[in-house]
């Protein structure tokens, strides 16, 4: 944590001394499979796991788990710039620009370097937003977005005009936009998936949000009444799992958000 806005860098949680965190990365999943008994086989290129349950928490990649979330989770990727300063003279403060719609959000570092996601008026229109929305490879982006961030500091705020900023590294990452902007949590039991369960979709506002879903998903999975409330948009429904509706045109409006 840092600074009164509580930020939080994941990296540094899983690599702390005093974490107790056991994660396994950049491990494919070749496919799930269920068995007589409803357990599932889950099949990696380093063998075969049997489990009771399952979950699904996979965001901008659901669809590619689950099929029948196509058209439900689409993959929105957002771009982030590290800008780095050797003046002490940084903003005091964490910024959010909302007008006219969520576009950008800007983070301050402790060492007064700035963390600036956004951008997404550089991909609203083609070629750009094919490369952006409906698109789940986040090895590259367009060189308008990155160029975006080149003196940003300098051009949007009167206090570091004549300030020196370095875009040091910029990158991109996949975010699961859902068209009603809520996630998808619960058991999928009633929709042909016994034993497995969904946290996923949370278009952008994971942060905020991940905490009380995760409780809520866990007491689902040890066969509890859940105690922990989550709001009923998110929950799911018959409703919610027949939508087919195709929206990106409502995305191009949504994806002004940085990956979180």
């Amino acid at each position: 944590m840092s600074k009164p806005e509580k930020s939080m860098q994941t990296l540094r949680l899983h690599t702390h001394p005093q974490a107790s965190l056991r994660s396994c990365f950049k491990q494919t999943l070749l496919s799930l499979e269920c068995l007589e008994d409803n357990t599932w086989m889950v099949k990696t290129p380093r063998g075969h796991v049997h489990a009771k349950k399952v979950v699904v928490a996979t965001n901008a990649y659901t669809r590619a788990l689950l099929p029948d979330f196509w058209g439900k989770i689409t993959p929105v990727k957002g771009v982030v710039s590290h800008l780095q300063t050797e003046s002490n003279k940084t903003l005091e403060t964490n910024m959010v620009h909302t007008i006219p719609v969520e576009i950008d959000y800007i983070s301050v570092r402790d060492d007064g370097s700035l963390v600036v996601g956004g951008g997404g008026q550089t991909y609203k229109t083609s070629p750009n937003r094919e490369m952006m929305v409906d698109n789940a490879d986040d090895s590259y982006f367009p060189e308008e977005t990155r160029q975006y961030f080149a003196g940003y500091a300098n051009r949007n705020y009167k206090s570091l005009t004549d300030i020196k900023f370095v875009n040091d590294y910029t990158w991109t990452g996949c975010m699961g936009f859902t068209e009603d902007g809520f996630p998808f949590v619960g058991d999928l039991t009633a929709y042909g998936r016994p034993n497995m369960f969904i946290s996923a979709g949370f278009t952008g506002h994971g942060m905020p949000r991940i905490f009380s879903c995760s409780k809520y998903l866990s007491e689902l999975i040890m066969g509890k009444e859940p105690a922990t409330s989550i709001p009923a948009p998110f929950m799911l429904s018959f409703e919610r799992m027949s939508m087919q509706t195709p929206y990106l045109d409502s995305l191009s409006e949504k994806c002004g958000t940085a990956p979180v």
